[in-house]
C-alpha cells in the first residue's frame, strides 16, 4: 500500500487498515500544515483543534473502523503568523466529575485550550477525580 500525505487519504488508509479488526472506534484528526500558514485538516470525530484559543471549524467524519469504506473530506484553513494550534482528545472533553456526573465541556476545554498538553490533561484528571496524572 502506498501511503499518502493527504489528511483526508491519511484516516481514509487508517480506517481501511482498522475496520473489521478491531472492536470499537477510534478518533483522530489529520492535518498537514504547509510554510505558508495553510493548513490542510481531516476529521475522524475527534473534536475540532482550537487555534490561538478559538475553534477551527472542521467537516465532521465518522470514527475510524466503524465502516470499512469511508471518504474523509479536509478542511482548508490559513494560519495567522505564530499561532498555538491545540488537539485534544475527546476524553478531556468527556472527563466526568466523579461527585456530580459534570462533565468537562467544551467551555472549560476552550477556556484552557492555549494552554500546554500537559496542563490541559492535568486540569481534565483534576476535575474528574481529583489527582494529577502519573
Amino acid at each position: 500500500m502506498q501511503l499518502s500525505s493527504q489528511p483526508s487519504e491519511v484516516l481514509a488508509q487508517l480506517n481501511r487498515l482498522l475496520a473489521g479488526h478491531v472492536t470499537g472506534f477510534a478518533s483522530c484528526c489529520a492535518a498537514l500544515l504547509h510554510p505558508d500558514g495553510r493548513m490542510q485538516i481531516a476529521n475522524a470525530g475527534n473534536p475540532a483543534p482550537y487555534c490561538n484559543g478559538v475553534d477551527l471549524e472542521t467537516l465532521a467524519g465518522l470514527p475510524l473502523s466503524l465502516v470499512p469504506d469511508v471518504a474523509y473530506e479536509e478542511t482548508l484553513a490559513t494560519l495567522p503568523a505564530h499561532a498555538r494550534l491545540t488537539f485534544v482528545p475527546e476524553g478531556v472533553i468527556e472527563a466526568t466529575a466523579a461527585r456530580t456526573n459534570e462533565l468537562f465541556g467544551f467551555d472549560r476545554t476552550l477556556a484552557i485550550s492555549r494552554e500546554t498538553a500537559a496542563t490541559i490533561a492535568e486540569a481534565a484528571f483534576r476535575f474528574g477525580d481529583g489527582a494529577p496524572p502519573g
